[in-house]
């Protein structure tokens, strides 16, 4: 879809399109100004949480982040992420609840955190 909608923005934007696993230990520590996550670390299994510690190394400004933290079904992993990247030594500057109304399924509403952390 952001090819169609910002064809010049996208072209400008690495994208990486694999396991998370794979990739995040080949980026540089500190060369991402800004990470934005929706809906991906809440993914992440508990066996790959070593993956958060590498994502404080890599960022150097900011990271943004679009979650469910409470976990409704079998691949969700909930967590409550302001701690776990406070733990990591992040500043959480930024904190807002939003419901959505789900019209994908039958388990209730689409509950989101949306939070940014200064590094």
């Amino acid at each position: 879809m952001g090819r169609q909608l910002y064809p010049d923005t996208v072209g400008k934007i690495p994208l990486i399109w694999s396991p998370i696993e794979e990739q995040i230990m080949r980026i540089p520590n500190n060369s991402i100004d800004v990470m934005f996550t929706m809906g991906v670390l809440m993914h992440l299994h508990p066996s790959s949480t070593w993956v958060f510690n590498y994502i404080k190394h890599i960022i150097r400004k900011y990271l943004i982040i679009a979650e469910e933290e409470g976990g409704v079904c079998e691949y969700v992993f909930p967590r409550n992420y302001k701690t776990l990247f406070e733990n990591l030594k992040l500043k959480q500057i930024y904190e807002e609840y939003v419901e959505y109304p789900n019209d994908v399924d039958n388990l209730g509403k689409i509950k989101v955190t949306y939070r940014v952390f200064k590094k």
